[in-house]
Parts: C-alpha cells; sequence; structure tokens
C-alpha cells in the first residue's frame, strides 16, 4: 500500500531536479548546475515579464534590450552551487550581462526547456 503524505513530507520533500550544462566557454571542462526553480520563483518571473510587457507596449526595442535583465534574473535562480544553494543572488544578476551573450543565450534556453517554461510548452498550457 501507498504511504499518505501529510503536509510535513510534502513541503519536506526536495522535488526540485538538477542538471549539468557544459559551457567550455567559461573553461576547459567547465559546467554550471542547474536547478528547476520554484513555484514561487517561477510566479516571480512572469510578474518580471508581466510588468516589462506593460512598461514596453509601445517600444518592441526596449522590450528586446530589457529582456536580457530577465534572462540574467532566471539564470540567477537557476544556477547552483554543489550544494544546490543559489550561485547568484538578484543583485547580482545583473554582472551577468558581461559575460558572451551566445553563452548566456544557451543557458537561459536550457534553464527555460528544463523548468518546462519554453515557448512550446507555454503554448500547450494556454491551450488548456
Amino acid at each position: 500500500m501507498s504511504k499518505i503524505l501529510n503536509k510535513s513530507d510534502i513541503l519536506d520533500f526536495d522535488d526540485l531536479p538538477t542538471k549539468e550544462i557544459p559551457v567550455s566557454e567559461w573553461g576547459k571542462d567547465s559546467c554550471v548546475k542547474i536547478r528547476v526553480i520554484s513555484g514561487l520563483q517561477r510566479q516571480e518571473w512572469y510578474e518580471a515579464l508581466r510588468v516589462l510587457r506593460a512598461e514596453c507596449k509601445e517600444d518592441e526595442e526596449a522590450f528586446i534590450v530589457r529582456f536580457q535583465e530577465l534572462k540574467n534574473l532566471m539564470l540567477s535562480m537557476a544556477i547552483v552551487d554543489e550544494g544546490n544553494r543559489p550561485v547568484f543572488s538578484k543583485e547580482e544578476a545583473a554582472g551577468l550581462s558581461k559575460k558572451n551573450p551566445s553563452v548566456t543565450d544557451r543557458l537561459f534556453t536550457d534553464v527555460r526547456n528544463f523548468c518546462g517554461m519554453s515557448q512550446e510548452s507555454q503554448g500547450n498550457l494556454e491551450k488548456n
């Protein structure tokens, strides 16, 4: 018979998987470890996206430029150390703008896909 979980069982269980992504551009045999962002972090990210869309609804170029801030925010939420603690604080996320954009764009895409937040995943959610 299956165990019926109580509140503590559910809330204390770490159900946010991780994976390593090679980043040879940052050193030979180097990788970053990413973790699926929590539901609360996902809400925060989507709220930041909603605000950005509202602020830039008349200016697509500004949206594209400022969207990089949201990419960095997501990376700061998802990149973790060996103990699954965030490597970057939200305040430090802007520092990722100084890195090679092809690398951070690739990592952002990997994180979105790993978190089930790819454009395809979002399209499927909106249909249901």
